[in-house]
């Protein structure tokens, strides 16, 4: 009865050092997870930022081509209006004043 005793003793103290150990082994994988969720976390807030700054260059870039759109397509209105652009500019200048020319 005492073996038996014993015997159930270092069966009941074996399983309480394996449960001691999971117990360990998840409390640290637990901290190494949330370590690593709190990287991530991190990584995917600078991500997040990149992200940002990308469309608000995204929106920058549309609304300089909208407007070098605009210009061309003034251009194009101008041509068709008949307005032309002259090569030559003429300065006329008067030796004296015109308000003096009388």
């Amino acid at each position: 009865m005492n073996e038996i005793k014993k015997l159930q003793l270092k069966q009941n103290n074996r399983l309480f050092k394996v449960f001691l150990f999971f117990l360990v082994v998840l409390g640290l994988t637990q901290i190494y997870l949330s370590n690593r969720l709190a990287d991530w976390g991190q990584e995917l807030k600078e991500i997040q930022k990149q992200i940002a700054l990308i469309e608000e260059e995204n929106k920058l870039c549309k609304l300089e081509l909208i407007s070098v759109n605009r210009l061309t397509n003034l251009h194009v209105s101008a041509e068709e209006q008949g307005f032309v652009k002259n090569p030559q500019t003429v300065n006329l200048s008067l030796k004296i004043p015109v308000a003096l020319n009388y």
